[in-house]
């Protein structure tokens, strides 16, 4: 974990009190919130107080210093896990581009090494309670028209030098992820 780009000894992190809905709901600003802690939770301890309008943990004290310094994406080489991260995210957005549907959840698993990856060796499942299609046919068009290999997609994101803890201390709408180039290749009938 000391490995890590900007690591600080746990200790010797300042404290942040951090104020927005609970990180374990799945809200807009929920995920926000698991995002910064998790993407600088190696720079600093953070103090969540979060709220849900009905929450299933009502009460209980989470404690993730150990789970996210341990094993978070971020200050991972883009050639691991955090491939997939990121390629789920632009897969995502895309998709809610286009409206098909209001939440996503995407897994993608394979028995391939990393560099091999393809949409031929995946196993791809999508699923949603507000698909305006079939999950047979997302399944689908996301087969067709993203790129699984790892160095393609890469390469069309910028991602060789892109540092993923800039998106916590700096505001910028222009994350990798959030190309929505694919949405004009989603075409419904």
């Amino acid at each position: 974990m000391s490995d890590k780009k900007g690591y600080i000894p746990k200790d010797e992190r300042k404290k942040i009190l951090f104020l927005a809905d609970d990180m374990r709901v799945t809200s807009g600003v929920g995920t926000m919130a698991r995002e910064i802690i998790e993407g600088t939770a190696h720079r600093f301890n953070w103090v969540q107080v979060g709220a849900a309008v009905s929450h299933p943990e009502a009460g209980k004290v989470l404690d993730v210093s150990d789970g996210v310094n341990q094993e978070p994406i971020y200050g991972k080489d883009i050639r691991s896990e955090k491939y997939l991260y990121i390629l789920s995210r632009y897969i995502s957005h895309n998709l809610f581009e286009k409206n098909l549907c209001k939440t996503l959840d995407i897994h993608i698993s394979t028995n391939a090494e990393l560099s091999n990856i393809s949409w031929e060796n995946i196993n791809l499942t999508i699923d949603s309670e507000s698909l305006i299609t079939t999950k047979k046919w997302v399944e689908s068009l996301v087969l067709d028209i993203f790129d699984f290999e790892p160095e393609k997609l890469i390469s069309h994101l910028g991602l060789e030098n892109y540092d993923s803890a800039n998106e916590i201390l700096v505001l910028n709408e222009n994350y990798p992820w959030k190309n929505r180039d694919r949405v004009k290749e989603i075409i419904l009938l």
